[in-house]
């Protein structure tokens, strides 16, 4: 065998697996970003057991109670003062 044609075999072998060792970085690297975005998103839409009650006493002392409810505003149109 002459050394030429191997030399030549070899650089091309390198350069093979160091692309394929390339695009599997890449590929992790995608998929990485991805679960990250994934469970950034899962975080913000995800309220905790120890929240819930108290959202829920807080919107209950905010709530009008039916017994009370509110005097209409004054309608000018319905008192006669058109001008």
């Amino acid at each position: 065998m002459r050394l030429a044609p191997f030399i030549v075999m070899m650089i091309v072998t390198v350069i093979v697996l160091v692309m394929i060792v390339t695009v599997i970085v890449l590929v992790m690297v995608v998929v990485i970003v991805l679960v990250e975005m994934l469970v950034g998103i899962m975080k913000m839409h995800v309220a905790f057991s120890n929240q819930l009650p108290n959202q829920i006493i807080k919107t209950e002392k905010q709530e009008r109670p039916a017994r009370y409810p509110r005097k209409p505003g004054a309608d000018g149109f319905a008192e006669g003062c058109t001008k």
